[in-house]
């Protein structure tokens, strides 16, 4: 009877404590498999990019999926998956057994879940804007609202990582320009006529790098929004000649 009190007042005979050990061992577990699991779908990713470098699309597609599947929360998984749809758009129908239109909206969802990833990232905020552009090539019509939002969703970020104005270069300056005729040629197919004028301006201002095709940009932008003659000299005459070469040129507009 001494004894089983005494084995009563022992750790290990205790149910609790059984318990506890028993959750410590399973949480001890789940994050080393975790880590393992990790490890593997990056190298799967790395030699899915070395597939795609060697022109072996389908194997880098089935390998890519395989990468998000066993871990979905990295966003460069899902970005790089997208980018390979997209790039392998043939390959990736045949894979997936999708339409066109079915293919885009894929495309779409995994650009979006690497966005919710990684709010702040300007390379997957841009990628995910220009994928609108691409809407038509699968015969999908784009949402111009949704453009114009993710368009004022990169110069958001780029805004607030860019340095203090001082030290602020030139690389910077031509990339919020480039933000900027990209939102301006949104607000011209919205209608927003002038909304568009005064981001263009913006970019204008900050930038002078390929300014005759920013130019060509101004003149099918005020083109469409019916602006006057005497609009468009002004802005002529603040370009100097890359002003009046765009008047006399011919080209497309951004893409």
């Amino acid at each position: 009877m001494k004894k089983d009190k005494k084995c009563n007042k022992e750790w290990w005979c205790q149910p609790i404590s059984l318990f506890v050990c028993a959750a410590i061992l399973g949480i001890a577990y789940a994050t080393i498999n975790k880590q393992y699991t990790r490890s593997s779908a990056r190298a799967n990713y790395y030699e899915a990019l070395d597939l795609l470098s060697e022109e072996r699309p389908r194997e880098a597609i089935i390998l890519l999926r395989e990468v998000v599947r066993i871990d979905p929360d990295v966003a460069d998984f899902h970005l790089n998956l997208a980018s390979a749809y997209s790039n392998c758009s043939q390959v990736a129908m045949e894979v997936l057994d999708k339409n066109p239109q079915d293919l885009y909206h894929e495309i779409m969802r995994e650009t979006r879940l690497a966005r919710t990833l990684s709010p702040d990232d300007l390379e997957i905020s841009q990628h995910y804007a220009y994928l609108f552009g691409m809407a038509e090539r699968f015969g999908v019509e784009a949402d111009l609202e949704a453009v114009l939002e993710a368009w004022e969703d990169c110069l958001r970020i780029h805004i607030a990582q860019k340095q203090p104005k001082r030290s602020v270069s030139r690389t910077c300056l031509s990339a919020t320009s480039g933000i900027l005729l990209n939102l301006a040629k949104i607000e011209s197919k919205l209608g927003h006529t002038a909304d568009a004028r005064k981001r263009v301006e913006e970019a204008l201002e900050l930038s002078t790098h390929s300014i005759i095709r920013k130019s060509l940009f101004v003149k099918d932008l005020l083109k469409k929004g019916r602006e006057s003659q005497m609009q468009l000299s002004r802005l002529v005459i603040r370009n100097g000649r890359a002003g009046q070469e765009a008047l006399l040129g011919s080209g497309e507009a951004l893409p």
